[in-house]
């Protein structure tokens, strides 16, 4: 198939390119087993993939994989963390409790009663992340147009979109 993707102004643009730049790795204790290991490795292999796109198109997006720290506030959300913790580090899962002192010590605030330290997760800059997805659709072949708003979208057996500019482009299929 030939793809097209159609952006307003410019990849990144909106919240893609400034949004809060977290890698999270998803846990689920409540999933099973299976589909909890099964997230949480595909979200790893996720970040690898990026580390990997990065040094192969040679554009740094910036990742940093230094884990990330969930903090819990009071004695309810300590007990639901340590019992998810549990499960998950049961299922095989590198997650790590952190007492109030080594959270303290981590992050320099004292309000915290502890945290659980996710060691695969970490942080990345957006606008360049967003830029390393748009060379790599281009390099699979997407063509990416740019500053072409679309006003208006006709659905059908043969969709056709119509651009602020007035040029018309019919699709198959759409992905909104």
């Amino acid at each position: 198939r030939r793809i097209a993707l159609i952006e307003a102004k410019r990849c990144g643009n909106g919240a893609s390119g400034r949004n809060g730049a977290m890698v999270l790795n998803l846990k689920n204790s409540e999933a099973g087993v299976a589909l909890s290991q099964r997230l949480y490795r595909l979200t790893v292999e996720n970040i690898h993939v990026i580390r990997s796109l990065s040094a192969t198109l040679k554009i740094d997006c910036e990742l940093d994989q230094n884990g990330a720290l969930t903090v819990v506030s009071n004695a309810e959300e300590m007990r639901e963390a340590l019992s998810d913790l549990r499960e998950l580090r049961g299922m095989g899962l590198p997650l790590e409790f952190w007492n109030k002192e080594k959270t303290r010590a981590a992050i320099g605030v004292n309000a915290y009663k502890g945290g659980v330290f996710d060691p695969n997760a970490g942080q990345v800059h957006p606008a360049r992340l967003v830029q390393l997805w748009k060379a790599a659709a281009e390099v699979a072949g997407v063509q990416i147009y740019e500053h072409t708003a679309v006003k208006t979208i006709h659905e059908g057996a043969v969709h056709e979109l119509t651009t602020q500019d007035g040029r018309r482009i019919r699709a198959s299929a759409l992905v909104l």
